[in-house]
Parts: structure tokens; C-alpha cells; sequence
């Protein structure tokens, strides 16, 4: 008896602890901390010597407010891929960063806020005609955790493809290929187009690749979109969704530069090894078992 209450008891003893130590881990959520930026990228058109007036609006989605600063940087490309580098040295003179004016004092957001920001871009008197290309960093001030005691900081950026009006531009620039492999052993289907500027301004790429099935039936569309800037090739990859197996056409059409190209028509096998090996097999079985048949009945015959 006294056993049987003591177990009663511990058992008690360890539901209170449950209950007290356990429900705040159970309900524990990790506070989100985040910046972002609308839009991601802007066209600005300019002639020299000319002022552009613009916003952005910089939003905190996070669940805590944040403090956060707003500069302007030069980007290039790296490589096909398209990989950025961002240049911040050198500020006061870079083109075009050290045409753009933004507010200089840090600046906060409360938690799920947002706020319209103005831009000014100065374009200078003797600016040659063509594209430049910044961005518009939006960057929390750095914060030490409370728990590592490392200090954290976060950066998003709207992209500035601006260009200086004027006779001297030249738009110019061809697709280079548009590839997919003739067999896959599973879906999705990798497409891969090449373009390449060889003017002095980025122009855009629009247009559409489309998956049919073997009757002719559009089965998927994806959508081309994309900037292509001077002195560069850009490598734009899509992954059209397939079943597992099946014979496919891929065709489209793409538009730059005030001209329409089609793409043509690309058949693609997807098939595992397995079934490639079923489709092999299976004829030739089929054949010789027709063959055998008719010899017996041949035999029979006589």
C-alpha cells in the first residue's frame, strides 16, 4: 500500500515537471529576422546631364524591428551562370554608383513594416551613351547575438540596369544555341539557351518553351524571361516536367531585339535503362515466339 502511493506520487512529481519544464519548449518558436526589397530590378532610361527621380520600397517581414542602412554599389558579371560581383570600392567615383543619391541616416522598420524610399540618379553632363549597371543595397545595421555573440547582417538589392540615351548605343547581340539532350533516363527534361551581347546596352529576352506529349499536346509552357547585358553570353536553364517515361517535343519561340526566333523542334527520349531494355527485348521476344508458332504449325501441317 505504501509502495503504491509512493509511485503515485513520484509519477505526479514528474507530470508537474513535465508540465512546468516541458510546455515552454513545446511551444518555443525561433524569431525570424529578415529584409527585403521591391522591385528586385529597375530599367532606367536617361539622357546625360539628365535627373531621375524613383522608390523602392524596403520591407521587414521578420518578427522583430530592425535597423538598416541604404547604399549604392556597381555590379558585373562573372560568368555564364550569370554569378554577380558586386564592386563597393572606391564609391565616390564609380559609375554609376557615385550617381545615385540616397539617404544617408540609418533608418528602422517595426516588425511586418515596410517603407517607400526615394532615389535620386544623377546623370553626368559627359556620361557616353550606353548602359551602366548598380544596385541599391538595403543592409541591416549588424546586431551581436544573444546567443553565439556573433554579429549578423543581412542585404538585399534592387538591380539598376540604367541607360544613357544617345546615338551612339548599339543594340546588338544573337541566340546563340538552344540545346536538349536526345535521351534522359528520368524526367525532368534539361533545356539550355544561350545568348550573347555584343553591343553596348542590355537589352531583354522573352518568349516560351513548350513540352508536348507524342500526339502533339501541350503539356507544359515555361516562360522566357530574362536581361541580357554588353560584353557578356548568359547560359538560361529551365527543367521541363515529365513523366517517367515517354517521347517528347520541345519547341518555343523567343523574342529580342524586335525579332521573333523559333527554337524548332526538339524530340527527347525518357526512359530508364530498365525500359529501354523492356522496349529492346520485348519486340525481339515477341518475334521469335511468332516464329517458333509458325513453325510448328508448319510441321503440323505436313
Amino acid at each position: 500500500m505504501i509502495t503504491s502511493r509512493r509511485s503515485a506520487l513520484l509519477a505526479a512529481i514528474v507530470l508537474s515537471g513535465l508540465s512546468v519544464f516541458g510546455s515552454p519548449l513545446a511551444h518555443a518558436q525561433e524569431i525570424r529576422e529578415g529584409i527585403g526589397v521591391s522591385p528586385t530590378s529597375l530599367t532606367v532610361n536617361a539622357a546625360a546631364g539628365e535627373e531621375v527621380t524613383g522608390s523602392i520600397t524596403v520591407l521587414n517581414p521578420g518578427d522583430k524591428a530592425i535597423n538598416y542602412r541604404l547604399y549604392a554599389s556597381n555590379f558585373s558579371i562573372r560568368n555564364e551562370a550569370y554569378e554577380k560581383d558586386f564592386d563597393v570600392n572606391d564609391l565616390a567615383t564609380a559609375e554609376p554608383a557615385s550617381w545615385f543619391s540616397l539617404p544617408k541616416e540609418n533608418r528602422s522598420l517595426p516588425s511586418q513594416g515596410q517603407e517607400k524610399v526615394t532615389y535620386k540618379i544623377r546623370v553626368p553632363p559627359g556620361a557616353g551613351s550606353q548602359g551602366y549597371y548598380g544596385v541599391i543595397f538595403a543592409e541591416t545595421i549588424a546586431q551581436e547575438s544573444e546567443t553565439t555573440g556573433v554579429e549578423r547582417r543581412k542585404r538585399v538589392g534592387s538591380l539598376v540596369y540604367l541607360t544613357v540615351e544617345g546615338d551612339a548605343l548599339r543594340k546588338e547581340g544573337e541566340l546563340l544555341n538552344f540545346e536538349t539532350p536526345r535521351f534522359q533516363s528520368k524526367g525532368p527534361i534539361n533545356a539550355q539557351l544561350r545568348f550573347s551581347n555584343t553591343g553596348n546596352v542590355h537589352y531583354p529576352v522573352g518568349g516560351e518553351i513548350r513540352l508536348q506529349n507524342i500526339f502533339g499536346r501541350v503539356i507544359h509552357t515555361t516562360e522566357v524571361k530574362s536581361i541580357i547585358i554588353p560584353d557578356t553570353t548568359r547560359q538560361l536553364d529551365y527543367e521541363l516536367p515529365t513523366g517517367q517515361v515517354g517521347l517528347y517535343r520541345i519547341a518555343g519561340n523567343v523574342d529580342f531585339l524586335d525579332t521573333s526566333v523559333s527554337l524548332g523542334s526538339h524530340w527527347v527520349l525518357v526512359a530508364s535503362p530498365i525500359w529501354l531494355l523492356m522496349w529492346i527485348v520485348a519486340p525481339i521476344l515477341v518475334f521469335t515466339a511468332l516464329l517458333l508458332l509458325s513453325r510448328r504449325r508448319g510441321r503440323r501441317g505436313r
